[in-house]
């Protein structure tokens, strides 16, 4: 009984040094997860960072196919502007959170848009989304929509560089096979039907 009572004590101290043991690996383990994410976060307020993709500016689909992601997780036409924006930065993203900041606040569709006049990506984001905002169906028929037809004319645009390419390809290609066919093939046949 004795060897029993000294067992249970003996199990029972293991027991409480493996757990705080165990505590004090779980706490360094925290520790080092948030430093990594303040460093993290400190990287992204570095201004090298902010300066590495200063000129990047995204193509109107990729805006599209965020802005269907965020509405298709539940998110209104205002903040899935506010988000996309904030998230690309740059003048379209401003334009984004400028004009969600606007729509939230109550201000017309056409005042909330009036600073992209001209702006590529975001006049036809704004003329995909109108119609959405002012009758209150989901947009993401109009963004898929809108999404196939930019495919189908870039797809058009590429199918016409590849045929202007192949006619420029083409010609050097014949201005040299050409005399070569004639050196190598016609000239010697005629010189032999020329000696018999």
């Amino acid at each position: 009984m004795c060897w029993a009572v000294l067992a249970s004590i003996f199990t029972a101290i293991a027991t409480m040094l493996w757990q705080t043991r165990r505590s004090h690996g779980v706490a360094r383990r925290l520790r080092a997860l948030s430093h990594r994410q303040w460093s993290a976060g400190r990287s992204l307020q570095n201004p090298r960072f902010e300066q590495v993709c200063t000129d990047w500016s995204p193509s109107t689909t990729l805006l599209l196919q965020l802005i269907a992601a965020v509405i298709a997780q539940g998110a209104s036409i205002p903040n899935a502007l506010h988000m996309i924006g904030q998230s690309c930065g740059g003048e379209v993203g401003e334009a984004l959170c400028h004009a969600g900041a606007a729509l939230l606040r109550g201000v017309t569709w056409r005042e909330a848009w009036a600073a992209v006049d001209g702006a590529q990506p975001l006049e036809l984001i704004a003329r995909t989304l109108r119609a959405s905002w002012e009758s209150g169906v989901s947009p993401l028929p109009q963004i898929d929509a809108a999404i196939e037809q930019l495919d189908a004319s870039e797809r058009a645009t590429i199918e016409q560089h590849a045929s202007k390419l192949s006619v420029k390809l083409l010609l050097p290609m014949g201005l040299c096979m050409l005399p070569a066919f004639l050196f190598i093939a016609v000239i010697p046949t005629i010189m032999s039907f020329a000696q018999t």
